[in-house]
This record gives structure tokens, C-alpha cells and sequence, in this order.
């Protein structure tokens, strides 16, 4: 394993960590799952954010790093699934009535959903047998990561409501990872 996979796996391992350390916390024993599910929110974000950051940094010469990449997409899905199912179980289960109510009187709550959803396919192919058979249209349906990411930071703006560090910092990657995406595009359209 390369080096590379191994700052992949830290960075996913990091949030387990976290909640670990952050669950000892008076202020958190007051109400873990709320906690746990803002954690594994932000981890989902932010690892889905560092997915998107690879192809920059390697445009940028950093070799090797797209090593990573496949590792950390999925670990952007890992953290969204316990993100959703931590939402499920303890803010719905066992009665789940007023989920679909609550999807269309809460945004953040449909936006999260709608990423995760998108974020499905996405980790489902993502494998070299999956990439064999769609061929091209592999490439193409990978780009649903920007709609994702669209997406999870709409959820994040929606559920803060106020302006936080946390909203800034994530707002200002998005808009640096648009922008990176934006100037390659032009480049590569470009003559020489």
C-alpha cells in the first residue's frame, strides 16, 4: 500500500477517533447522538471535499497522490451512511411517520438525502469491474460528484442556519474546488 493509502485511511480512521475523544466530553454527554451526528456529518463533507482536492494537487505535481482518491471517495460514503443512519435511528426510529413530512418541511433534511443518493451509484462503481463495463459512460457518472458536493454543502448551509467557522471554511472550499474544476476545463479547452 502506498503511501498515499495510508493518509487516506488515517484521514477516514480520524472521526472515529474524534468521537471517541469528543463522547468523553460533559457537553457532549448531554446528548451523544446529536453529537455523533454532527461528527459524522462534517467527516463525510470534508472527506468528500479532500476526494476533490486530488485531482489538483496532482495537476499541481504532487505524484502518486491519485492513489488515494478511490479510498477516500468511499470514505466520504462511509461517513455519510453512519451520518444517515444515525439521523434515522435516533431522531425517527422506531415510528417513521413523520420522516417524509419532515423531508419536505426540512430542507437540510432532503438536501442530505439527495446527496446520499447521488453518492450511492458513485460508491457502487466504484471498482475496476464497474469501470470495465460502463467504459466511458463511467467517467460520466463520476461527475455527479459536483452535484454531490453541491449538495452536501446546500445541507451543511441549511442545518447551520448562521454563519459559523465551520460554514465559512466550507463554503470557501467549495468555491476553491469549483474554481480549480472551472480553470482546468478552460485549460484543457485552450489552443496551444
Amino acid at each position: 500500500m502506498k503511501h498515499w493509502q495510508w493518509i487516506a485511511w488515517g484521514a477516514i480512521a480520524a472521526p472515529l477517533l474524534a468521537a471517541l475523544v469528543r463522547l468523553a466530553e460533559p457537553v457532549v454527554q448531554a446528548n451523544p447522538p446529536e453529537a455523533l451526528q454532527h461528527l459524522t456529518g462534517r467527516a463525510a463533507f470534508w472527506l468528500l471535499v479532500a476526494t476533490l482536492t486530488i485531482r489538483p494537487l496532482q495537476r499541481a505535481g504532487l505524484r502518486g497522490v491519485m492513489t488515494a482518491r478511490r479510498t477516500l471517495g468511499l470514505g466520504a460514503f462511509f461517513w455519510a451512511t453512519i451520518h444517515l443512519l444515525l439521523v434515522l435511528v435516533f431522531d425517527y426510529a422506531p415510528d417513521f411517520s413523520t420522516l417524509g413530512s419532515d423531508l419536505v418541511s426540512q430542507i437540510h433534511l432532503s438536501l442530505g438525502l439527495g446527496a446520499w443518493l447521488l453518492m450511492l451509484p458513485l460508491a457502487l462503481t466504484s471498482n475496476q469491474r464497474a469501470m470495465r463495463r460502463l467504459g466511458r459512460r463511467w467517467g460520466r457518472l463520476h461527475k455527479l460528484v459536483w452535484p454531490v458536493l453541491l449538495l452536501a454543502w446546500a445541507h451543511l448551509y441549511a442545518k447551520e442556519r448562521v454563519a459559523t467557522t465551520l460554514l465559512w471554511s466550507a463554503s470557501l472550499a467549495v468555491l476553491l474546488l469549483i474554481a480549480s474544476r472551472l480553470d482546468s476545463k478552460r485549460r484543457s479547452r485552450a489552443p496551444l
